[in-house]
């Protein structure tokens, strides 16, 4: 780890003699990543635009919202409306189950995963062996494995599942090692459990973050049903699938979507103004823990309640799926033997595609940081007069409502399958960084906030004295976890897109070639087991 020690002390340098000779290659390094960024840019096309098609565009959108209600072709004296309301439901249903089980199974694995909770050694490593080989593995290996063993919506609940947990998992993770444990340890000194103190010291103290993942991690995995239609998961994604050419006809779905994940975000509103108000109180305060832990416990209950209640249907369905783990076993093997044949043809080297990824996911992770600092100053209500909070805040919920596949579609309407699909990436990327940044900034105290004011100090001085030092920690968090997810975005989103590994696995999925598919795969999961290395290093360095 020599090399990464030079690269961490060259970006992060201290004062002494050679503080001029580390400047230097400080900003030669900045120049570089620069260079490669344009390098990038301009070799994916990223503005490539088809000027005669925008007059599609504008016919496109006209069409759509005419909100077209039938569909005699594929749909035969049915509403549009009824047929989205039934596979909205069922989809609801299943990402509902799967995601509160998956956060579940998180909390616990992130618990048992994280060092300084925990003296026994083997443990943590065991743990922590299980997750990340479940991380490197691409979303293709888990999909193929369940798609061929288990039917309908048990196998949708299950990939869900695995989703939540395994994303969630290193979230929290990241969360928990972040966390003082000076309290945790003196709880279990005094006498409590492990899972006692756990509760009390780290899940209350984190309670914002976590409700909050909990929620984000619901509503990313509906948006994800929009894209798992591509790969012949039931859901809303089949609609998607369906009228990839004929956007006039996802109006209503479009609408469906907007009305619930809205919903999400004025629940996720009113648990932070009611679960976290803490109405200027000491934070010491007894009565104010308190208060806080009844609201919780009425928070967890409602949750869980609800779960069921939607679950329920769900549920009784799954003893009429059909489930093959005959299939399962004979594909995990099939896996386990890669074809290379088709290597020897550059539109078929996962080496070359890998590389392409990595390119891609950079310039993405780059443009959507920058609006993402950018945008998120004026969210903050402790920053902002709570109209442009407000409004800000609206418009980023619009665009957090916007399914993926959907903007694809209309970019790609001027421009190409790559650029429309880079520019998609970019769009995902700086909504999910936005949200999390904006609720970092949102968890320093007012206090400081309100001291900058009496100093007369403007935004861009707060946001750089206070804000960014402040949320430093959590920021290269998500930095290195969006790279990631950009990178696995870009795997998947090849499926729909016609470009890329995804597209790969298509065309060999058709063919039952399961063995060419783990080819492909290979060398892009070489590249997620050394960014789990990368980031494990830095997060240990950094504490």
């Amino acid at each position: 780890m020599n090399f990464l020690t030079n690269i961490q002390n060259l970006l992060y340098w201290k004062n002494g003699n050679n503080k001029k000779i580390k400047s230097f290659w400080k900003y030669l390094i900045y120049l570089i990543l620069i260079a490669f960024f344009i390098f990038c840019l301009i070799d994916l096309n990223f503005f490539t635009i088809y000027p005669d098609n925008l007059i599609d565009l504008k016919n496109t959108i006209y069409k759509f919202f005419l909100f077209n209600s039938f569909d005699e072709k594929n749909f035969v004296n049915n509403s549009l409306w009824m047929i989205n309301w039934i596979y909205f439901s069922r989809t609801i249903q299943y990402v509902v189950l799967g995601n509160f089980l998956g956060f579940i199974f998180s909390i616990f694995t992130a618990f048992y995963s994280t060092k300084k909770f925990h003296k026994n050694k083997y443990a943590i490593l065991l743990v922590k062996f299980i997750i990340i080989f479940l991380r490197v593995l691409p979303v293709f290996v888990f999909i193929s494995l369940i798609s061929n063993s288990f039917s309908g919506v048990l196998g949708a609940s299950l990939i869900i599942f695995w989703f939540t947990w395994i994303w969630l998992s290193s979230y929290l993770t990241n969360l928990f090692e972040n966390t003082s444990d000076v309290e945790y340890w003196q709880m279990i000194y005094s006498g409590k459990s492990k899972l006692k103190s756990f509760y009390e010291n780290i899940i209350l103290r984190n309670r914002p973050k976590i409700i909050l993942m909990y929620f984000l991690s619901l509503e990313s995995n509906i948006r994800w049903t929009t894209v798992l239609g591509a790969v012949g998961i039931s859901g809303i994604g089949f609609l998607f699938e369906l009228y990839q050419s004929k956007n006039e006809y996802l109006a209503i779905t479009i609408l469906y979507l907007f009305i619930l994940i809205f919903s999400l975000e004025i629940i996720m509103l009113i648990f932070n103004k009611w679960l976290f108000n803490t109405h200027r109180l000491k934070t010491n305060s007894i009565l104010l823990n308190n208060i806080n832990n009844r609201k919780l416990h009425i928070v967890l209950s409602i949750l869980f309640l609800v779960t069921i209640l939607i679950s329920v249907g769900i549920i009784k369905d799954f003893q009429t799926q059909k489930i093959n783990f005959h299939n399962f076993f004979r594909t995990l093997i099939r896996f386990l033997s890669p074809n290379f044949s088709d290597y020897n043809k550059s539109e078929f080297n996962g080496l070359l595609w890998t590389w392409r990824i990595i390119k891609q996911s950079y310039v993405c992770l780059i443009i959507s940081l920058f609006c993402s600092l950018t945008y998120s100053i004026f969210l903050s209500e402790k920053m902002n007069h709570w109209i442009t909070s407000y409004i800000f805040r609206t418009v980023l919920s619009f665009l957090r409502m916007l399914p993926s596949i959907f903007v694809f579609y209309l970019l790609n309407i001027f421009l190409d399958s790559v650029g429309a699909m880079s520019w998609t990436l970019a769009f995902t990327s700086f909504r999910g960084l936005t949200k999390y940044i904006s609720e970092s900034i949102n968890s320093i105290d007012i206090k400081y906030f309100e001291y900058y004011k009496i100093m007369k100090k403007n935004k861009i001085f707060t946001y750089k004295k206070l804000v960014l030092p402040f949320i430093k920690k959590d920021l290269i968090s998500y930095i290195q976890l969006e790279f990631e997810n950009t990178c696995r975005d870009s795997l998947f989103y090849g499926s729909f897109t016609g470009w890329g590994l995804g597209n790969l696995y298509i065309i060999y999925s058709k063919k039952d070639d399961i063995e060419k598919i783990s080819a492909i795969l290979i060398p892009i999961t070489i590249m997620f087991v050394l960014f789990e290395l990368i980031s494990m290093y830095l997060r240990r360095n950094r504490r």
